[in-house]
């Protein structure tokens, strides 16, 4: 497995949940969602289309509960 390609913070109020994207070396791709505290998941996609697709689902749940993006960080940046 590689380390996160990018990871994505959302916060409400004192609650934060983040969000990475990492390529497995089988071209599978898992989503890592952390929060909110202390919850924790991994949901593994088949491919990058198939995770950016799951991803954008959970960012839409997050966004209807009442979570903002705050920022965003690619590995390039880390």
């Amino acid at each position: 497995m590689s380390d996160a390609s990018t990871v994505w913070v959302f916060s409400r109020g004192a609650e934060s949940v983040q969000v990475a994207r990492l390529a497995a070396t089988d071209g599978s791709w898992l989503l890592l969602i952390t929060g909110p505290s202390p919850q924790h998941r991994v949901e593994e996609c088949a491919d990058l289309l198939a995770s950016v697709h799951q991803q954008a689902e959970i960012e839409r749940r997050l966004i209807e509960d009442g979570f903002r993006l705050q920022r965003f960080v690619t590995a390039a940046a880390a």
